[in-house]
């Protein structure tokens, strides 16, 4: 059995050997930052070694990359509530995040629901009618 210090060394030697790999593989990354995480929970004692607002920040950009966003969504107030500190403020991360979740998401689905209920035609005054 691992020593938390063999974990902790473990744990960094994946990260670093994810975060430097190339070319880079997001979900392999986005793994290991999940399995360090889980291991910070799991053992206060890991909690000095591994910066836990780092970990979830970086696992909110990997989410992103994945196209994740909800995943991403959690990862960052994750980030925010363990205590990251950026500047602009990290709350602005969840805006981007819930900006691109709106773009990438909700607008397709959004457009693709009017197309199944029918054409929609706009008239002079904005409104749109249903054809």
């Amino acid at each position: 059995m691992l020593g938390i210090t063999g974990l902790v060394d473990r744990r960094e030697r994946e990260l670093d050997a994810a975060a430097t790999a190339r070319p880079r593989d997001p979900a392999t990354y986005a793994a290991v930052l999940e399995r360090a995480a889980n291991a910070r929970r799991a053992d206060p004692k890991v909690a000095d070694a591994l910066e836990l607002p780092d970990l979830y920040y970086q696992l909110a950009m990997e989410y992103q990359t994945l196209g994740r966003h909800e995943d991403a969504l959690v990862a960052a107030d994750e980030a925010v509530d363990a205590g990251l500190r950026s500047s602009p403020d990290p709350r602005c991360l969840r805006a981007e995040i819930l900006m691109i979740l709106f773009r990438v998401v909700l607008i397709p689905a959004v457009v693709e629901d009017a197309h199944l209920v029918g054409d929609v035609e706009r008239r002079g005054d904005g409104v749109a009618d249903e054809r």
